[in-house]
């Protein structure tokens, strides 16, 4: 997930952006790019982090934290941001995809609601997790998605509920799509695409790593549940206890 950040005035700047993952979501790589210059980030404790990051930025240096601020909400601070400047930033996450009813579906969240407050928070707390709510009129920034998906299966007709999209299908089990048009961020972003078919399928993904050793996936996807079949017959049996304390209305 790549997001572009720039300076607009005379002097420098420092920045914040909230945005939202997948709750279950790991992250597992964070970069910053300053015209050639690329940064990796490290992983320290929130504490140490914030301390390192204030330092860098008294001293007049470029820094960025990138912080957890709840399970689905993320921040990204970036000091000294100097004029006329374009800073990009990397983020990698991990998720597992939902498996329902022989369907893949893949959530890419975009928007963020109101928090609601338990009284007595304080309001450093409330404001790290708010985000400022724009008006109607106001010029936000265009959001893009482009996805590459090879399911290791024959794949069904792609579709997304939410968004428009321009798909390009390589073969029966790769594909890849776009966002159509100009789309703001202010709704999750969801794709599904059908694997079930009548028979069992096995999807198969390896990789290798640099110590030698081979890492393989197997998964099993399920044939589609036939709902023109008969239902077996059922026999229902209803046990009804009437104790001491039972023995009148309405159990007579």
């Amino acid at each position: 997930m790549s997001q572009r950040f720039g300076n607009p005035f005379n002097h420098p700047i420092e920045l914040e952006y909230l945005f939202p993952l997948p709750e279950k979501g790991a992250v597992v790589d964070y970069e910053i790019t300053i015209g050639t210059r690329t940064i990796k980030a490290d992983i320290k404790e929130r504490e140490t982090a914030r301390q390192v990051y204030q330092q860098a930025v008294a001293a007049g240096k470029r820094a960025s934290l990138l912080e957890q601020r709840r399970p689905n909400l993320f921040s990204i601070e970036i000091g000294n941001v100097q004029p006329g400047e374009t800073i990009t930033t990397k983020l990698t996450y991990e998720d597992r995809l939902k498996y329902s009813d022989g369907s893949y579906e893949f959530v890419f969240p975009m928007g963020i609601t109101p928090k609601y407050h338990t009284p007595g928070t304080a309001q450093a707390e409330a404001n790290a997790v708010d985000s400022p709510v724009e008006l109607d009129n106001s010029k936000i920034s265009k959001v893009e998605i482009t996805l590459t998906v090879d399911a290791g299966v024959v794949v069904g007709e792609p579709r997304s509920r939410t968004h428009p999209v321009a798909l390009k299908r390589k073969n029966d089990r790769e594909f890849g799509l776009t966002l159509e048009g100009n789309q703001i961020p202010n709704k999750d972003f969801v794709l599904e695409y059908a694997v079930a078919e009548e028979h069992l399928q096995t999807a198969v993904w390896s990789s290798h790593d640099d110590d030698g050793s081979d890492t393989v996936l197997v998964t099993l996807l399920p044939p589609k549940l036939d709902i023109s079949a008969e239902p077996p017959a059922r026999e229902f049996i209803f046990v009804i206890d009437r104790s001491g304390s039972m023995s009148h209305d309405p159990m007579e």
